[in-house]
């Protein structure tokens, strides 16, 4: 297990050459969704799992991909906010549709975690919770 984990660690921090273009993570793990009614009470959770998320940490563009995609479904880059040798922050935030994100990424063990709102216009919340554990993928040649 060590081994697995410092390969990991090794294969996301492999140092300046690694550090100036992108790692691509493949992820699994669990969205949790939540509904909070205006002037309602929250309902339960809904967890869903997930299996196959692809998660970009850009640190040229200083951005993580794979959360938000625009009217095109073309997916738009989320700006980090700190960077550090154990972990990326990133920060969003939209006026129309009113919706904010903020998250991580684990250097070391490859985690990512994520927490979205969205307020819809009739003042119902939209509250997801990302809870992915991930592997940097290898490029095919």
């Amino acid at each position: 297990m060590r081994t697995l984990v410092a390969c990991l660690a090794f294969a996301i921090s492999a140092g300046p050459a690694a550090a100036a273009g992108q790692l691509a993570l493949n992820c699994a793990g669990t969205v949790s969704t939540t509904e909070v009614p205006k002037g309602g009470v929250s309902s339960d959770p809904k967890v869903e799992t997930v299996t196959d998320w692809s998660v970009i940490v850009d640190l040229e563009r200083r951005a993580v991909l794979g959360f938000w995609r625009d009217q095109n479904l073309v997916i738009e880059p989320l700006p980090i906010v700190a960077a550090d040798a154990n972990s990326v922050t990133f920060k969003a935030d939209k006026k129309i549709p009113s919706k904010s994100i903020w998250g991580s990424v684990d250097r070391i063990t490859a985690k990512v975690d994520v927490e979205e709102t969205a307020l819809a216009p009739n003042g119902n919340l939209t509250l997801q919770s990302y809870d992915f554990r991930c592997k940097p993928t290898r490029p095919l040649f």
